[in-house]
Protein backbone atom coordinates (compact mmCIF):
# COMPACT_ATOMS: atom_id res chain seq x y z
CA UNK A 1 0.00 0.00 0.00
CA UNK A 2 2.76 2.78 0.62
CA UNK A 3 4.28 1.82 -2.62
CA UNK A 4 1.03 2.32 -4.35
CA UNK A 5 0.52 5.71 -2.21
CA UNK A 6 3.83 6.99 -3.49
CA UNK A 7 3.15 5.77 -7.17
CA UNK A 8 0.01 7.71 -6.91
CA UNK A 9 1.09 11.00 -5.44
CA UNK A 10 4.16 10.54 -8.49
CA UNK A 11 1.10 10.90 -10.67
CA UNK A 12 -0.57 13.14 -9.08
CA UNK A 13 1.75 16.22 -8.11
CA UNK A 14 3.27 16.25 -11.02
CA UNK A 15 0.58 16.44 -13.59
CA UNK A 16 -0.65 19.81 -11.04
CA UNK A 17 2.76 21.04 -11.54
CA UNK A 18 2.84 20.86 -15.12
CA UNK A 19 -0.84 22.49 -15.62
CA UNK A 20 -0.20 25.20 -13.15
CA UNK A 21 3.06 25.79 -15.49
CA UNK A 22 1.69 25.24 -19.49
CA UNK A 23 -2.41 26.25 -18.62
CA UNK A 24 -1.33 30.05 -17.36
CA UNK A 25 0.84 30.96 -20.31
CA UNK A 26 -1.47 29.68 -22.57
CA UNK A 27 -4.58 31.16 -21.70
CA UNK A 28 -2.57 34.45 -21.08
CA UNK A 29 -1.10 34.38 -24.06
CA UNK A 30 -4.44 34.65 -25.69
CA UNK A 31 -6.09 36.65 -23.92
CA UNK A 32 -3.54 39.69 -22.59
CA UNK A 33 -1.21 39.55 -25.14
CA UNK A 34 -2.36 41.21 -28.32
CA UNK A 35 -1.66 39.05 -31.34
CA UNK A 36 -3.56 38.90 -33.88
CA UNK A 37 -3.69 34.38 -33.80
CA UNK A 38 -5.13 34.85 -30.44
CA UNK A 39 -8.54 35.20 -30.94
CA UNK A 40 -8.26 32.28 -33.69
CA UNK A 41 -6.26 29.74 -31.43
CA UNK A 42 -8.50 29.31 -28.72
CA UNK A 43 -11.71 28.67 -30.67
CA UNK A 44 -9.32 25.51 -31.79
CA UNK A 45 -8.10 24.55 -28.52
CA UNK A 46 -12.35 24.59 -27.57
CA UNK A 47 -12.55 22.32 -30.94
CA UNK A 48 -10.49 19.33 -29.19
CA UNK A 49 -12.67 19.35 -26.47
CA UNK A 50 -15.32 17.74 -29.00
CA UNK A 51 -12.92 14.79 -29.17
CA UNK A 52 -13.54 12.25 -26.87
CA UNK A 53 -10.92 10.41 -24.84
CA UNK A 54 -12.17 7.03 -25.61
CA UNK A 55 -11.57 7.89 -29.41
CA UNK A 56 -7.72 9.01 -29.12
CA UNK A 57 -6.56 5.99 -26.58
CA UNK A 58 -5.83 3.40 -28.76
CA UNK A 59 -3.71 6.14 -31.19
CA UNK A 60 -2.14 7.32 -27.71
CA UNK A 61 -1.00 4.29 -26.76
CA UNK A 62 0.65 3.39 -30.17
CA UNK A 63 2.35 6.14 -29.95
CA UNK A 64 4.11 5.79 -26.73
CA UNK A 65 4.47 2.29 -27.29
CA UNK A 66 6.70 3.41 -30.73
CA UNK A 67 8.62 6.22 -28.26
CA UNK A 68 9.35 2.88 -25.99
CA UNK A 69 7.89 4.91 -22.44
CA UNK A 70 5.55 2.54 -21.62
CA UNK A 71 6.01 0.95 -18.46
CA UNK A 72 6.66 4.25 -16.72
CA UNK A 73 5.00 7.37 -15.30
CA UNK A 74 5.90 9.67 -18.55
CA UNK A 75 2.75 8.85 -20.60
CA UNK A 76 0.70 9.69 -16.99
CA UNK A 77 2.85 12.76 -16.43
CA UNK A 78 4.09 14.58 -19.27
CA UNK A 79 1.05 15.75 -21.46
CA UNK A 80 0.10 17.64 -18.48
CA UNK A 81 3.11 20.14 -19.41
CA UNK A 82 1.64 20.91 -22.45
CA UNK A 83 -1.83 21.75 -21.09
CA UNK A 84 -5.07 20.69 -20.95
CA UNK A 85 -8.19 22.36 -22.99
CA UNK A 86 -10.62 22.91 -19.92
CA UNK A 87 -7.88 24.23 -17.69
CA UNK A 88 -6.60 26.56 -19.94
CA UNK A 89 -10.52 27.89 -20.58
CA UNK A 90 -10.49 28.17 -16.92
CA UNK A 91 -7.83 30.11 -16.59
CA UNK A 92 -8.81 32.49 -19.71
CA UNK A 93 -12.19 32.87 -18.25
CA UNK A 94 -10.76 34.26 -14.81
CA UNK A 95 -8.45 36.16 -16.79
CA UNK A 96 -10.26 38.28 -18.64
CA UNK A 97 -11.92 40.04 -15.04
CA UNK A 98 -7.93 41.00 -14.32
CA UNK A 99 -7.14 44.73 -14.98
CA UNK A 100 -5.38 45.23 -18.43
CA UNK A 101 -3.94 48.73 -17.02
CA UNK A 102 -1.86 46.92 -14.14
CA UNK A 103 -0.32 44.70 -17.34
CA UNK A 104 0.03 47.69 -19.91
CA UNK A 105 2.13 49.48 -16.55
CA UNK A 106 4.37 47.06 -15.92
CA UNK A 107 5.37 46.79 -19.59
CA UNK A 108 5.12 50.52 -19.76
CA UNK A 109 8.30 50.07 -16.81
CA UNK A 110 9.81 47.38 -19.16
CA UNK A 111 8.48 43.99 -17.54
CA UNK A 112 8.77 40.82 -20.25
CA UNK A 113 5.82 38.93 -20.30
CA UNK A 114 7.00 36.36 -18.45
CA UNK A 115 7.39 38.81 -15.92
CA UNK A 116 4.53 39.62 -15.54
CA UNK A 117 2.53 36.33 -15.79
CA UNK A 118 5.15 35.21 -12.65
CA UNK A 119 5.30 38.45 -11.03
CA UNK A 120 1.70 39.84 -11.46
CA UNK A 121 -0.53 37.54 -13.10
CA UNK A 122 -0.17 34.47 -10.53
CA UNK A 123 -0.40 36.17 -7.55
CA UNK A 124 -3.63 37.73 -8.83
CA UNK A 125 -4.78 33.95 -9.98
CA UNK A 126 -4.17 32.80 -6.44
CA UNK A 127 -8.19 31.13 -6.29
CA UNK A 128 -8.23 29.79 -9.46
CA UNK A 129 -4.75 28.64 -9.66
CA UNK A 130 -5.64 26.19 -6.17
CA UNK A 131 -8.97 25.41 -7.87
CA UNK A 132 -7.01 24.23 -10.75
CA UNK A 133 -4.49 22.45 -8.59
CA UNK A 134 -7.73 20.72 -6.58
CA UNK A 135 -9.44 19.35 -9.87
CA UNK A 136 -5.92 18.06 -11.70
CA UNK A 137 -4.91 16.56 -8.57
CA UNK A 138 -8.08 14.68 -7.85
CA UNK A 139 -8.90 13.84 -11.07
CA UNK A 140 -4.91 12.08 -11.35
CA UNK A 141 -5.55 10.77 -7.89
CA UNK A 142 -8.74 8.91 -8.99
CA UNK A 143 -7.61 7.57 -12.06
CA UNK A 144 -7.72 3.99 -13.36
CA UNK A 145 -7.73 3.85 -17.18
CA UNK A 146 -4.61 5.64 -17.32
CA UNK A 147 -2.25 3.47 -15.19
CA UNK A 148 -4.48 0.53 -15.98
CA UNK A 149 -3.09 1.20 -19.91
CA UNK A 150 0.55 1.94 -19.47
CA UNK A 151 1.71 0.62 -16.75
CA UNK A 152 2.55 -2.85 -16.70
CA UNK A 153 4.92 -3.76 -13.37
CA UNK A 154 2.81 -4.24 -10.51
CA UNK A 155 5.56 -1.82 -8.39
CA UNK A 156 4.13 0.56 -11.24
CA UNK A 157 0.93 0.06 -9.50
CA UNK A 158 -0.80 3.02 -8.40
CA UNK A 159 -3.71 3.03 -5.91
CA UNK A 160 -6.76 2.65 -7.88
CA UNK A 161 -4.61 -0.44 -9.77
CA UNK A 162 -4.11 -1.75 -6.43
CA UNK A 163 -7.34 -0.92 -4.84
CA UNK A 164 -8.75 -3.23 -7.26
CA UNK A 165 -6.63 -5.58 -7.03
CA UNK A 166 -6.98 -6.18 -3.01
CA UNK A 167 -11.06 -6.22 -3.99
CA UNK A 168 -10.25 -9.52 -5.57
CA UNK A 169 -7.70 -10.54 -3.36
CA UNK A 170 -9.79 -9.66 0.05
CA UNK A 171 -12.90 -9.91 -1.45
CA UNK A 172 -14.76 -11.87 1.53
CA UNK A 173 -12.39 -9.69 4.17
CA UNK A 174 -15.25 -6.74 4.43
CA UNK A 175 -13.23 -4.70 7.65
CA UNK A 176 -9.89 -4.80 5.50
CA UNK A 177 -11.63 -3.57 1.92
CA UNK A 178 -13.14 -0.68 3.63
CA UNK A 179 -9.71 0.26 5.39
CA UNK A 180 -8.21 0.23 1.92
CA UNK A 181 -11.04 2.45 0.25
CA UNK A 182 -10.05 4.88 3.19
CA UNK A 183 -7.02 5.16 2.28
CA UNK A 184 -7.56 5.86 -0.60
CA UNK A 185 -10.60 8.51 -0.01
CA UNK A 186 -9.13 10.35 3.52
CA UNK A 187 -6.20 12.50 1.17
CA UNK A 188 -9.21 13.70 -1.00
CA UNK A 189 -11.24 15.11 2.05
CA UNK A 190 -8.13 16.63 3.46
CA UNK A 191 -7.28 18.41 0.27
CA UNK A 192 -10.66 19.45 0.06
CA UNK A 193 -11.48 20.95 3.60
CA UNK A 194 -8.31 23.25 3.33
CA UNK A 195 -8.75 23.81 -0.09
CA UNK A 196 -12.35 24.51 0.04
CA UNK A 197 -12.68 28.39 0.23
CA UNK A 198 -10.60 29.05 -2.56
CA UNK A 199 -11.74 26.05 -4.24
CA UNK A 200 -15.17 27.71 -4.50
CA UNK A 201 -14.32 31.38 -4.92
CA UNK A 202 -12.40 30.01 -8.27
CA UNK A 203 -15.60 28.35 -9.21
CA UNK A 204 -17.82 31.39 -8.78
CA UNK A 205 -15.66 33.39 -10.58
CA UNK A 206 -14.86 31.54 -13.74
CA UNK A 207 -18.14 30.37 -13.94
CA UNK A 208 -20.56 33.26 -13.17
CA UNK A 209 -21.74 31.40 -10.03
CA UNK A 210 -22.91 34.14 -7.34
Amino acid sequence: MARYIKNTLITSILPVIGTLISCPMVAYSITKIPWKGGKYLFPIILMTMMIPSMVTQIPMYATWSKLGMLNTFIPLVLPSFFGSTYYIYLFRQFMKSLPTSVIEAARIDGAGDFRILYSIVYPMCSSILTTVAVMVFIACWNDYVGPLMYLQDSKLYTLGIGLQMFKNAAQPEWTLLMAASTVFTVPLIVIFFFCQNAFLNGIQTTSGIK
